[in-house]
């Protein structure tokens, strides 16, 4: 936390940006256009990704033949083949990702060569068909690991050859094996925030708020792997935190099924009938809850919710039709993307982070559009690893208060509504020199819109998870900056609020800095008056 003194500096670096915003013309920003790359329509499928317990491991043997020409020949810019490897094709999660990459790909005029193996479980032939893709000379391949050590082995069968491999929608380093990237979002962080956008849904249910309200979540556990650990524990700490009273009244795995989700949930309603929350580790088995849930005669979001983890098509039409209530929107499209533009600034020969953490956010009816328009998706970041640890990927004590000193140099954020107002654009102006003159860092993110309450709730997120110590936001929904803050507060970052002295009905803000809006305008009268 930061100490006294530290606190009063950026108090005052806000202050000063207010004067300089009154008192200075600036030009306006032009607007920002939104993404134009939306998630491709993919089919319903009955089973979501079946991530199970790790086979025995097999000796590995360790190919070495010399690098194939093309890698070392590969000139950046150029065009490329590329490998491409999901853990099978079965889920619309993966298909979205293969749209995204082979989009991209095709943008940059590369040959992008996917294969899977027919089912997930099976490691054997998911490090087949890595080994094969190298023989045929990709000059660089992305694989989705579901097994740790068949995993392994295709990494070092890519390493004896010399051929840069990723890792998608996966951030758990290896204990072998060299990785360019690993690519993915965070598991624990986005179903801390699923669990909050919960919290609201039993409070609005009660009448109450989310602090007081009382409930029942039943959670539809994945296959035991890490992924089921991260998305379970993230879901239980965002529940504590947000809605303590509510009780979780039941745990079973569904193994990623929806036939299963629909199986356990039946017989869960049928022991305790007043469920009010199915929520599931991954979408498919939360919609098999719903469905089970509407055949004995209960009403989608008014009886009980369905909540989930992907944002997968089948997910989507389900929220647009009112037959789901939220999702975790990891958009394995644009993650798709992220993949081939890394392996371009491989090529290039530029240094990329381990860690390539691409952005979550809870989807619900109300922001389903702009979901799917791209306005939710924010530029991916370095990240830190994710560990099955029970932990938060982000610790407690990387809060970044923690690593700033007195008087030292400090990373903060800043959040206008929009930088469409020559007025905002001053007001960087001025924390962005005040911030040079004092040896900080700034970093200026905002919404291409004013009224896009749904990215200024996201570009809080990302900043918080990009590590500033402390962040300034000029809310405009006022719902939406409750939110914000309430992510500032659980990471333990302080937060102001500039041109806006309204204190919220929720979350801790540390100071409000702004004028006084009806006197001023009182003084304005009285001149217009003479």
């Amino acid at each position: 936390m930061f100490h006294q003194r530290s606190f009063t500096i950026i108090s005052l670096v806000v202050v000063l940006l207010l004067l300089a915003a009154c008192g200075g013309a600036a030009t306006p920003a032009p607007e920002q256009p939104a993404a134009t790359e939306a998630p491709a329509e993919q089919p319903a499928a009955t089973e979501e990704a079946a991530v199970p317990t790790e086979a025995p491991a097999t000796e590995e043997a360790v190919v070495t033949e010399e690098a194939p020409a093309a890698t070392e020949e590969a000139a950046a810019g150029g065009a490329h083949t590329v490998g491409f490897v999901p853990p099978a094709l079965t889920s619309p999660f993966h298909v979205a990702m293969v749209d995204g990459a082979t989009a991209r790909s095709e943008e940059l005029g590369w040959t992008i060569d996917v294969q899977a193996p027919a089912s997930e479980g099976d490691f054997a032939a998911f490090v087949t068909t890595v080994e094969q893709l190298l023989e045929k000379g990709v000059e660089a391949i992305s694989i989705n690991p579901i097994g740790t050590d068949s995993a392994i082995t295709a990494v070092k069968a890519a390493n004896a050859k010399g051929v840069p491999i990723l890792a998608h929608n996966f951030i758990t380093p290896f204990s072998e094996g060299e990785v360019n990237a690993y690519i993915g979002y965070d598991q624990w962080g986005g179903a801390e925030k699923l669990a909050a956008t919960t919290c609201e849904l039993i409070a609005k249910k009660y009448n109450s708020t989310p602090a007081e309200t009382s409930g029942k979540v039943f959670i539809l556990l994945g296959i035991d792997s890490i992924f089921s650990h991260r998305r379970t524990g993230g879901f239980k700490a965002g529940l504590e935190k947000n809605c303590p009273n509510v009780e979780i009244v039941g745990e079973q795995s569904a193994e990623w099924l929806r036939t299963k989700g629909s199986e356990v949930a039946t017989i869960a309603l049928q022991k305790d009938p007043d469920i009010d929350v199915f929520y599931g580790n991954s979408d498919e088995m939360a919609i098999g809850a719903a469905l089970a849930a509407e055949q004995l005669g209960l009403v989608i979001n008014q009886d009980f919710f369905a909540v989930g983890i992907d944002g997968n098509q089948p997910t989507l039409d389900l929220l647009k039709e009112g037959k789901f209530s939220a999702t975790l929107g990891v958009d394995p499209v644009r993650m798709g993307v992220t993949v081939v533009d890394t392996m371009e600034k491989i090529f290039a020969g530029k240094e990329v982070p381990e860690i390539i953490l691409t952005p979550s956010v809870v989807v619900t009816p109300e922001n389903l559009q702009d979901y799917l328009d791209g306005k939710l998706w924010t530029e991916p970041v370095a990240g830190f690893p994710e560990l099955d640890n029970d932990l938060p990927t982000i610790p407690e004590e990387e809060a970044p208060a923690a690593a700033a000193g007195e008087g030292g140099a400090h990373t903060v954020g800043f959040v206008p509504p929009a930088l469409t107002s020559p007025f905002h654009v001053a007001m960087v102006d001025g924390a962005t020199a005040r911030s040079e003159e004092l040896g900080w860092t700034i970093d200026v993110q905002a919404p291409a819109s004013e009224g896009d309450f749904a990215a200024f709730v996201t570009t809080v997120e990302q900043l918080l998870e990009k590590g500033v110590e402390a962040i300034s936001i000029n809310p405009i929904g006022t719902d939406s900056a409750i939110t914000a803050v309430k992510a500032a507060n659980a990471k333990g970052v302080p937060i102001l609020a500039h041109n806006f002295i309204t204190p919220f009905s929720e979350g801790e803000v540390n100071a409000y800095i702004g004028y006084d809006q009806w006197g001023g305008a009182e003084k304005l009268a009285a001149t217009t008056v003479s």
